[in-house]
């Protein structure tokens, strides 16, 4: 699958906005119940990352 696939906006800077984690939503007869990819956000992710590794956020090259 397509899984930590990184997720863009449609700017023309293209920017990274989050993380795919995962594809369409089953029912039990494997029929899709959605059809909506799903991803973290990034500023989740950072947020996640700074709480483990205080300071490491700066380390990274991404805008505030």
């Amino acid at each position: 699958g397509s899984s930590g696939a990184p997720v863009f906006n449609g700017a023309d800077e293209a920017e990274l906005i989050g993380l795919h984690n995962r594809g369409f939503d089953f029912n039990d007869d494997c029929t899709p119940v959605t059809r909506e990819n799903k991803a973290v956000r990034i500023e989740k992710i950072l947020a996640h990352i700074e709480t483990e590794r205080p300071g490491t956020r700066a380390q990274l090259r991404f805008r505030p």
